[in-house]
């Protein structure tokens, strides 16, 4: 009896399928990988180079190596720190064995190359990327770029390139021109006149110092321009006249003291972005940014104290940053020109210390509002009411003591509250404060910049007799023995600041009076002493008239008062009769009374001669 044979089960034969298709993909993968293979054997020392289209990387080689070891199909190149490289030129450039119409972007950064010849990219009129940044270049010869007529994007920033005459003229299709960090202190007048298809250029970093429009002249595409840290002191207002497609200006970090001109800005009607910040404005005047459809202002890190009250008008803004200048108060209504755009404003770093009725009226598109750091004293429970839409407010970094009751129903619909680095005081106004915090869903919406959570979600009493206690951990009975002892809105380390400066104050003053009082007293003392009495005024001599008795006497011999004496009473009191002068020593001399009493007309110190003979004798001798 034939038996039949047994048909193979059905996992043999999925085996046998998965086991014919796994050397299938083998077969596909040696095959992809054999022209990888043959080619990754050719690639240049020191070089990393991937599948077609050819893409090779090279850091730290030799550039002879390099270039007689290079493949002919070589779409993209990138030579980061090769050595023997610090002049391109036409000849160096023909050692790349290479097919030149095949590279597409070229990359040589950190080099140390210095200058760039003539014709230097001739072998590769298809180049549409060009980076020769980070190196040391000083001169361009204007026809290096001569036959790179398809190049879009050229990077030759962090050089030290001085002058730009005539070298960008060959390069009609140039999308993007990045120039910053050079030594260019001016722009000569139409440098970038063939420029019509440039939408962006770069000129930060450079000591620039004012910008002029006959610079910009035929750039009549450009859509950003950036001059940041420039050092401008002035951009004259024709430099936007012909770059009407502009939609970014970024003129931050230089020492601009005022706004770009408003009839400037009314003609750039696609313009989206201004950053004006780190400069040296102090005014916003009226009508600064008329009837433009304008995005974003920075105006952040300048000495702004004043918003004129139309500042704003006709201008539709939605981001606004006038954080870290001297703003003290916002007018009701400055803003409201913005009623139906604002989105975002910034104002921390301003000291505001208290926020106007009406300050954010209206403003009903308002969805994030910075407040940190602006000495707020306090909120009112109005000032937010009209922020249907908010969903962020950092009121961090202040000196709040509490928030009042009415303004949690604003905080409920928050997304984003900051409130950290304040300094709450726990009297009874905190009650509203602790009861908030308690509830979940709030403590979901506090967000710090600490990267901790825990952080943001516990706030600490600075006062009156609770120190360091967490607000959510207050009892009832805290609060009701704070309500009671507490008779101040002061806590009382304010008021116990306020006594010990007064007490100071009080102590200087005291001291000042005191030293006033005696230098009042010595003055009048020396004042009596040097007073003139009547008989001394009485004989008072002309010292202009006065002749000299001994023109030839060394009067720097003499103090004040000795020349004072000698010579205005010298001749009142010398003897001249001879017989008088003739007396014994046995005889009586007789008393000086009568002198002294003279002298002391004359004299602050009336006893300076005994005797009528001492006297004349010691004037003599003096003399």
């Amino acid at each position: 009896m034939l038996r039949r044979r047994k048909a193979p089960s059905r996992k043999i034969s999925a085996a046998l399928l998965v086991r014919r298709d796994s050397a299938a993909v083998v077969l596909v993968l040696v095959g992809l990988l054999a022209p990888w293979q043959s080619h990754a054997q050719g690639c240049p020392p020191s070089c990393a180079c991937s599948l077609p289209p050819v893409d090779v990387k090279c850091k730290d080689g030799q550039v002879l190596d390099i270039f007689t070891r290079m493949k002919p199909d070589l779409v993209t190149l990138t030579l980061d720190s090769i050595t023997s490289l610090q002049r391109l030129d036409a000849a160096r450039m023909s050692d790349m064995h290479t097919n030149g119409t095949t590279l597409i972007e070229m990359t040589i950064v950190s080099c140390s190359v210095k200058d760039i010849g003539a014709e230097a990219f001739h072998k590769f009129p298809n180049l549409e990327y060009l980076d020769l940044s980070q190196n040391e270049v000083t001169t361009i010869n204007p026809s290096a770029f001569s036959s790179l007529g398809h190049l879009l994007y050229l990077n030759l920033s962090h050089n030290q390139l001085s002058r730009l005459d005539g070298i960008f003229t060959p390069l009609g299709q140039l999308r993007s021109l990045d120039l910053n960090t050079n030594f260019l202190k001016e722009l000569s007048a139409n440098v970038f006149s063939t420029q019509n298809s440039l939408t962006s250029l770069r000129l930060d970093r450079n000591p620039l110092r004012s910008l002029s429009g006959d610079s910009f002249k035929g750039l009549n595409k450009l859509k950003e321009l950036r001059a940041r840290d420039c050092s401008l002191v002035q951009v004259d207002p024709d430099v936007f006249h012909s770059m009407v497609l502009l939609s970014l200006i970024d003129l931050g970090h230089n020492r601009l003291s005022s706004l770009p001109s408003p009839d400037a800005l009314s003609k750039l009607m696609y313009l989206k972005v201004i950053y004006l910040d780190n400069n040296e404005i102090q005014v916003i005047p009226e009508k600064s940014f008329p009837e433009t459809h304008l995005q974003t202002l920075d105006l952040s890190y300048n000495r702004i104290s004043k918003i004129d009250a139309s500042a704003l008008v006709a201008a539709s803004i939605r981001t606004v940053d006038l954080s870290f200048n001297l703003i003290l108060k916002i007018e009701e209504g400055t803003l409201k020109p913005l009623a139906g755009e604002l989105e975002n404003l910034n104002l921390a770093g301003n000291p505001l210390r208290h926020l106007l009725p009406g300050t954010f009226s209206d403003l009903k598109q308002m969805r994030i509002l910075n407040l940190s750091g602006c000495s707020l004293l306090e909120v009112r429970f109005d000032a937010f009411n009209s922020l249907t839409e908010l969903k962020e407010l950092d009121l961090s970094q202040n000196t709040l003591h509490y928030l009042p009751e009415d303004l949690f129903s604003v905080l409920n619909v928050l997304k984003k509250l900051y409130l950290q680095s304040n300094q709450w005081v726990c009297d009874c106004k905190i009650k509203y404060l602790r009861d908030w915090l308690t509830k979940a869903s709030s403590l979901e919406k506090l967000s710090c910049t600490s990267s901790s959570q825990q952080d943001c979600q516990q706030f600490h009493c600075v006062a009156p007799t609770l120190p360091n206690v967490q607000i959510s951990e207050l009892k009832d009975t805290d609060l009701l023995v704070c309500q009671q002892a507490s008779s101040s809105a002061l806590p009382a380390s304010t008021q116990g600041a306020i006594v010990a400066s007064c007490m100071g104050f009080a102590i200087v003053l005291l001291i000042i009076s005191i030293y006033i009082w005696r230098r009042e007293k010595t003055g009048h003392q020396l004042k009596k002493m040097c007073t003139t009495s009547e008989a001394e005024s009485s004989h008072v001599i002309d010292e202009d008239s006065k002749v000299p008795p001994l023109p030839n006497c060394d009067r720097n011999s003499l103090t004040h008062s000795d020349h004072n004496f000698v010579f205005r009473h010298y001749f009142d009191h010398l003897v001249t009769d001879p017989e008088e002068m003739d007396t014994t020593e046995d005889e009586e001399v007789p008393e000086a009374e009568p002198l002294k009493q003279k002298d002391s007309l004359y004299s602050s110190q009336p006893s300076l001669y005994s005797n009528h003979s001492d006297a004349a004798y010691g004037m003599e001798s003096t003399v």
